[in-house]
């Protein structure tokens, strides 16, 4: 514990990903909305994207990488 703060120090916190998840940059990809990427285009117009594609798309290029690493793809939950 950090005596100024009682806070706990990074050592002493659970830093493992949600429960059924490798790690969390796969729950950050399979988890990832993206309404607030693509918000600004309400104003702007500066793309067509829904955003069931923009997530797919994020989704298809983890999977690339991942196939590209030696890994098997993942799916969406």
């Amino acid at each position: 514990m950090n005596q100024i703060d009682n806070e706990p120090t990074p050592d002493e916190l659970d830093l493992s990903p949600p429960e059924g998840y490798e790690s969390w940059l796969v729950y950050a990809v399979t988890t990832f909305d993206a309404r607030p990427a693509i918000m600004h285009t309400i104003f702007y117009d500066t793309s067509s994207a829904s955003r069931d594609t923009v997530e797919a798309t994020v989704l298809a290029e983890f999977n690339e990488l991942r196939v590209r690493a030696g890994l098997s793809p993942i799916t969406r939950r």
